[in-house]
């Protein structure tokens, strides 16, 4: 979001008469909710004071994959691009982060090692018992049996998750 907010200034700032049109590359499938948002969002950047931007956002991959779009970009031929890698980066450096800082703090703590061993332990216990239950079919028996048990409101939760 950060590059697409920087072209939009570098926009604004030149004068009315000499704006070029923001050409925005993604994924995101038309008519999917992150399309009609980059739509309305081009809307109100055309409707800003002096003139606006023009945001023309191409999607469904439409000018190709995400090394399409790098090197359009690179060439000039797109002005701003949404691309999962972006996503994915935002998403694990997180993660990384707590991991590092969780081991630092159950590497001082002793109980919490042990703790921690012990819940290696059972998740390990629980991920062979699904793999078993997937490799022999008995995940699909699992998944009716709680499906006849469970809530309606509960089964469509799940249904949409």
């Amino acid at each position: 979001m950060i590059p697409i907010l920087a072209f939009v200034l570098a926009a604004l700032a030149l004068p009315a008469g000499d704006r070029k049109p923001i050409r925005l590359a993604t994924l995101a499938p038309q008519g999917s909710s992150s399309h009609q948002i980059l739509l309305a969002m081009g809307e109100k950047w055309r409707d800003a004071p002096d003139g606006g931007v023009k945001l023309i956002v191409n999607a469904g991959g439409l000018l190709g994959g995400e090394a399409d779009v790098v090197s359009k970009m690179r060439a000039g031929q797109v002005q701003a691009g949404l691309l999962m890698m972006t996503f994915s980066l935002g998403t694990v450096l997180p993660l990384v982060a707590t991991a590092y800082l969780s081991r630092r703090v159950i590497g001082e703590r002793g109980r919490l090692l042990k703790a921690g061993l012990a819940g290696k332990a059972a998740f390990a216990s629980v991920l062979v018992t699904a793999g078993i239950l997937i490799w022999t079919g008995g995940d699909k028996a699992l998944e009716a049996w709680l499906v006849a048990r469970l809530p309606a409101w509960w089964v469509d939760l799940l249904a949409i998750v």
